[in-house]
């Protein structure tokens, strides 16, 4: 498309002339973009929250894992009769909890769940945000479809298929 038609076309749709042979044209619209923009800005807040909330369940898990290790260490309470010496438990040996648990599996799989979190949960997360971010910056008002656009899709309208031509 050359200079004078590029200006011509573009001053049309400023002003928005209409052509003789474009009765229905109008200029196209940012509508759907603008749209699209909008739900990814609302998705892209919901994501902040999620990561948010995950980093933090993240730091928690060595402190919940020491937790559940004293917890599974500890001694069951015990049953107790009343005698003459006082009271007695009835079970003489104590039970440990967490009696047969491998401690070092436990902290394993605590150092794996944090490895996969970050991995397939945390990563998918920031490069989503990341690619969002790209083009938040540079459509945040997206442009107007360039001039050659808006006359080709008018144009694509009052075109015609002639057989006649292709003999």
């Amino acid at each position: 498309m050359g200079l004078w038609k590029r200006v011509s076309e573009k001053t049309k749709q400023t002003l928005g002339v209409k052509a003789a042979n474009h009765a229905d044209w109008k200029p196209t619209s940012n509508a759907r973009n603008l749209a699209m923009i909008e739900e990814a800005r609302k998705f892209s807040k919901h994501l902040k929250v999620l990561h948010r909330e995950l980093r933090e369940m993240e730091g928690r898990i060595e402190g919940n894992l020491t937790i559940l290790k004293t917890v599974l260490s500890a001694p069951l309470p015990r049953v107790y009769d009343m005698t003459d010496k006082g009271p007695i438990p009835v079970d003489k040996e104590a039970v440990m909890v967490g009696a047969g648990v491998s401690f070092d599996t436990l902290s394993a799989a605590g150092a794996e769940l944090k490895a996969k979190l970050q991995a397939e949960v945390l990563h998918p997360l920031d490069q989503w945000q990341a690619a969002y971010r790209m083009i938040k910056l540079p459509i945040s008002t997206p442009p107007a479809p360039p001039a050659w656009y808006t006359e080709a899709r008018a144009n694509a309208g009052t075109m015609r298929y002639d057989s006649d031509d292709e003999n």
